[in-house]
This record gives structure tokens, sequence and C-alpha cells, in this order.
């Protein structure tokens, strides 16, 4: 069975288990994706290379959708050079993203953290529910490449984020559970959400407001040329 494969038996297995299992079966998808490199995903090369970028109208982004079902959803992003994908969050989500081109800078933000309950207040506390502000901690600000092992999010810790293109084009895997689109426990779709920096109250303690996606970033496909569960 192929490295891909293998990959994506495991991320079933972790996302459909039982709560007992989850660490476990959460540290082996781990491992597999932190040996999971560009080899074993087949990319048109023109995608990694300056010449498509260039081209008038290009979007900054190009997405390849590999897998989804109701548990998982799995796919590639490819950056063009020195792209800001726009801070974002994954509700009540798991995500591992692994760096297979290129390199990337990824800031990770949490919410309800000890440092953040010392600012919060009554204004202050809703997330993604309205344009009200709300606090978070920067906890993570890494520079990665596929040297690096795969970053991960949790519903609530790294959950909010923006990755930074360094120089050339680059490129990550990402698993995200459960997907987009999806119902959460209150019987709400699971959007994506985008945001702006309102202030820096303290080293690392933001606050945050909900904003419309930039006009500047939007993302177009292509399509995934290699084989599953073959």
């Amino acid at each position: 069975m192929s490295q891909l494969n293998l990959l994506l038996k495991q991320a079933l297995q972790t996302f459909t288990c039982t709560r007992e299992m989850f660490q476990q079966n959460l540290e082996k998808l781990m491992n597999l994706m932190n040996k999971t490199s560009i080899d074993d995903v087949r990319i048109n090369p023109v995608l990694l290379s300056n010449v498509i970028w260039e081209k008038p109208n290009k979007a900054p982004a190009t997405y390849v959708h590999i897998y989804e079902d109701l548990n998982i959803t799995v796919g590639i992003f490819v950056l063009k050079p020195g792209l800001l994908l726009p801070l974002h969050d994954h509700p009540d989500m798991h995500g591992l993203i692994k760096v297979i081109h290129g390199k990337v800078k990824i800031t990770s933000y949490s919410l309800n953290t000890d440092n953040t309950e010392i600012y919060k207040n009554e204004n202050t506390e809703v997330f993604s529910e309205s344009m009200t502000p709300f606090i978070v901690e920067k906890t993570s600000e890494v520079i990665v490449d596929p040297s690096n092992v795969c970053s991960i999010l949790y519903p609530e810790h790294k959950n909010i984020h923006q990755v930074e293109c360094i120089n050339g084009p680059a490129a990550f895997m990402d698993i995200l559970s459960p997907p987009y689109d999806t119902l959460n426990e209150h019987g709400e779709m699971r959007r994506c959400n985008y945001y702006k920096v309102l202030n820096e109250l303290a080293p690392n303690i933001f606050q945050l407001q909900k904003t419309e996606s930039p006009s500047t970033f939007w993302t177009d496909s292509a399509p995934f040329i290699g084989k599953l569960f073959a």
C-alpha cells in the first residue's frame, strides 16, 4: 500500500475511533504524515514553478482535492510566492499541516488560555458569532519546510492561524476533521471565518474581530492526478 493510502487509512481510523483510542491513533497519524513527502503525492509540476504564478488573473492559491467524507477532508494547497493566507479559523476542528514543498511561516492563536482569561470581559468573549471583538493568545510562530514535522491544531488550541509563503511557491498537505460545511454540535453549519487584528493588549495577547474574506485572496482548483486506495 502506498504512503498516501496508508495516511488516508490512518486518518479515517483516527477520526472515527473511540475517545479512548483517539490520542494513540492521532500519534500514529502524525508519524505517518511526518514521513509523507511530495514524492508520495502527484502534483502538476507547473504549479510548483514561478511561471504559472506570473499569469494575469491567476488565483493566489490553488487547491488540489484528494479525499472527503463526513469525517475528514484531505487536500493540498499550493501558494503563490509571497502569499499571506489570511487569518482564519477551524471551528471545533482538528487539523494537520505538512509542508511538502517550499517554506511557510505559520502563526497560530489560541482561545481560552490562562493568559487570555485575564483580559476577558463580558464584551469580548464571543467567538465566530458576531462582530464583537474577542481575545486570543499567539501561541506559535514557526517557519517550516519539508524537513520539519507536521503542525497540528486542536478545537481550542492553535485553532486560528495564518500561513505566509516565503520566497518561491510552497505547497502543504492539509487534513481537517470534521470538514467545513458539516453540522456542529449545535446543528449549525461549520464555516470558515476570517479575522483581523484590532490591537495587541499585551505581549502575545491580541484582540481580534471577525471580518470578510479579503478580496485579494481566492482559490482555484487543480485535479488530483494520483491514485487512492489502489
